[in-house]
């Protein structure tokens, strides 16, 4: 059902804090530690044999229905501060980028100038853990099935692992760059392929295999459904493939900018960011209905996660992690010392909404 009322939107000014980095020695095997601790001992790298590239099952091109876009109903000016938390010390000047939640409580990231991941605790120390492929910068990471975390490089393509731990890392070959990578129910990680048009899987021992999207699109986003598939934001639509490869494709009719983020709310529903400037947040059912909220001028969102509120977004255009609320009830917290240029952003284990600047070389975190 179209909605005619528009949200109204809430934005709160967040008081900068400085979370404390000291300098302590780089753990041994490619790790550095912040914060004055040492880091965990990376062991030897271990380069797997590339993956078989499989082509894939045939797209089904089973379309979805959808309406056009509503504007969100009225909502409510929020009010309140909240402190930002930066860590900035890095043994070889990273410039985190993507963000993802380990299995072990502490946040992962890729570093996007380099061949480096890292993790960061909760209380701010900072390790860091090269690849075996020296020649691909890091794009993308995130928590596998497996228990491991895995990240795509770009360059000369490939995929690859490293335990919680830091101790071994594995890299296999692909012939294409993965945008973004969620893990899927089937055991396996999934990706998308903006530059062809294309989601793929890679399994546990590095077999890759695409699958061609109905219709194109550039997939950007991808995330783990609750119904056991894989959800993605394309330019133009937003969509699904299950585990075999079939997909499900929700034309997005009434939406000026491309969505590029997704995730999850507790209420069920796909949320997604839209790319460009003056963009909007957007939502929808699982049987895609469309509805859109309004966000400040001159914002250009980048990436949502789920977290304590509702649906948590870094928005690099006014500097500011935004939440919105099930019922489309909008707040921005303005990072007042930031530079620009926020990535990545994860809900993490201790409670907190981490989000790194690039620009910055930062890593840090809002207390909800």
């Amino acid at each position: 059902m179209r909605r005619s009322t528009a949200g109204i939107l809430g934005i709160l000014v967040a008081a900068a804090g400085c979370g404390s980095s000291g300098g302590g020695a780089p753990g041994t095997g490619g790790s550095s530690a912040v914060g004055g601790a040492t880091g965990g001992t990376a062991g030897a790298a271990t380069g797997g044999a590339g993956g078989v590239v499989g082509t894939g099952a045939t797209a089904g091109a089973s379309a979805g229905t959808t309406g056009a876009a509503g504007a969100g109903s009225g909502g409510t000016i929020g009010s309140g501060q909240r402190a930002v938390t930066k860590f900035t010390s890095f043994a070889f000047g990273s410039v985190p980028n993507a963000l993802a939640p380990g299995p072990d409580g502490n946040i992962w990231f890729a570093e996007s100038d380099s061949y480096q991941v890292g993790r960061v605790t909760p209380a701010g120390v900072i390790s860091e853990f090269m690849s075996p492929n020296s020649s691909g910068r890091m794009v993308a990471i995130t928590a596998g099935p497996d228990g491991n975390i895995w990240f795509s490089q770009a360059g000369t393509a490939a995929f690859g692992r490293v335990t919680p731990a830091g101790t071994m890392m594995t890299t296999f070959a692909a012939s294409e760059t993965a945008g973004d990578m969620a893990p899927g129910a089937d055991g396996n990680v999934w990706f998308s392929v903006p530059a062809t048009n294309r989601i793929g899987r890679v399994t546990p021992n590095g077999t890759v295999t695409y699958f061609v999207v109905p219709g194109g699109g550039a997939p950007a986003g991808v995330t783990k459904g609750p119904d056991g598939n894989i959800w993605f934001a394309a330019a133009d639509s937003i969509g699904r493939v299950t585990p075999d490869g079939t997909f499900t494709v929700f034309p997005v009719t009434g939406v000026a900018a491309r969505p590029s983020d997704i995730a999850f709310g507790p209420d069920g529903n796909v949320w997604f960011t839209e790319s460009g400037r003056n963009a909007k947040v957007g939502r929808m059912t699982p049987t895609g209905a469309i509805t859109e909220f309004p966000l400040p001028a001159g914002n250009e969102l980048v990436a949502i996660t789920a977290g304590p509120g509702g649906l948590w977004f870094t928005d690099t255009g006014t500097k500011s992690v935004g939440r919105a609320t099930v019922a489309g009830d909008v707040t921005e917290f303005v990072v007042t010392d930031s530079m620009g240029k926020l990535g990545g952003i994860a809900a993490g284990a201790d409670g907190n909404i981490w989000f790194t600047e690039t620009w910055s070389y930062a890593i840090c975190y809002i207390t909800p």
